[in-house]
């Protein structure tokens, strides 16, 4: 569904100033999840935690989506690739550096069904282009069955289901997920 306001949300790094709002955020999230079905493995107080959110603002790798000023979206984007044990057959040949990674893709539970998620994944892969990374790779429980469909959805592409070992989190097995921005053979594009 796409609502009129989605003109109006602004994407941008997140900041120190934004780490409070960020925790109401993840907050807000976490009742959501513990009153909901929850197949993304996240649980207060284990992952993602406040100093998780912390290390991705002095990383520079988190991102905001805002709406009325307001924080309803999420994304950390680095060059960190999960992969388990074993090699994994990626579409594209790249370097860490060559290739972008999605983490914590996250929305504000008001904003369901909204296209935010979307919109992030669409952010994510113009940053992407605009610093010339060959692929965008992710990994998804593989029991989150709305993430894998939001993923397929924005062109990501099945690769393999390996076992990342966070049995911390209920989790037993990951879908890799790529976006090749490259076409094999050429230039990036």
């Amino acid at each position: 569904m796409y609502d009129m306001y989605m003109d109006k949300i602004i994407i941008e790094p997140g900041t120190r100033g934004d780490l409070p709002e960020m925790e109401s955020f993840f907050g807000t999230l976490f009742d959501y999840l513990e009153s909901h079905i929850n197949n993304t493995g996240w649980k207060r107080g284990s992952y993602p935690t406040a100093g998780d959110i912390e290390s991705d603002i002095d990383g520079h790798t988190l991102f905001v989506a805002r709406h009325g000023g307001m924080i309803i979206g999420s994304i950390v984007l680095d060059h960190i690739v999960e992969e388990g044990p074993g090699r994994v057959h990626w579409t594209v040949d790249a370097d860490d550096h060559e290739v972008l990674s999605i983490h914590r893709l996250a929305v504000h539970p008001g904003y369901y069904q909204s296209g935010v998620a979307s919109r992030l994944l669409a952010f994510a892969e113009s940053f992407a282009r605009a610093v010339k990374i060959k692929a965008i790779r992710l990994d998804v429980g593989e029991k989150n069955d709305a993430a894998i469909r939001l993923y397929e959805k924005n062109g990501y592409k099945y690769i393999d289901t390996v076992d990342l070992g966070p049995a911390d989190y209920d989790l037993d097995l990951f879908r890799l997920y790529e976006k090749v921005l490259v076409r094999i053979g050429d230039n990036i594009v």
